[in-house]
């Protein structure tokens, strides 16, 4: 009787406390690439209030490829019904999908991003709320 109560409140405590920005200086970032694990090092910011991962040059400067980009994003209609619409998106604003983890807390974390030639990304995720 007592644990489904812990678990409630456990649960519903995780909820209403989000984790806070961490923002990383040369953060480790990997993806597949020709069937080996390529690592690049990239500043970035994890759990912002908008986006699972972004690029720090986005929070610091507010003037990126990616946002510019996906403020368009919202506008534009759904393209087609094959693949994922996210990553469609980003092929039609000029970005490159790629499907990433990132390390934090000592775990790699899996997510997608729309990367831009001024090196600057965001989460695919954000692009259909």
């Amino acid at each position: 009787m007592l644990r489904p109560l812990l678990i409630s409140l456990l649960f519903f405590s995780m909820q209403a406390y989000p984790k806070k920005m961490d923002c990383i200086k040369q953060g480790k970032l990997r993806y597949i690439k020709n069937h080996k694990t390529k690592t690049i090092y990239k500043d970035y910011c994890i759990h912002h209030a908008d986006y699972e991962i972004i690029s720090l040059s986005c929070i610091i400067e507010k003037k990126c490829d990616a946002l510019s980009a996906y403020k368009h994003m919202e506008k534009l209609k759904p393209i087609g019904t094959v693949g994922s619409p996210t990553h469609k998106k980003c092929y039609f604003l000029g970005g490159n999908a790629r499907l990433v983890e990132y390390f934090s807390e000592g775990k790699w974390s899996q997510v997608g991003i729309c990367m831009f030639k001024d090196s600057s990304f965001i989460t695919t995720e954000n692009s259909i709320k």
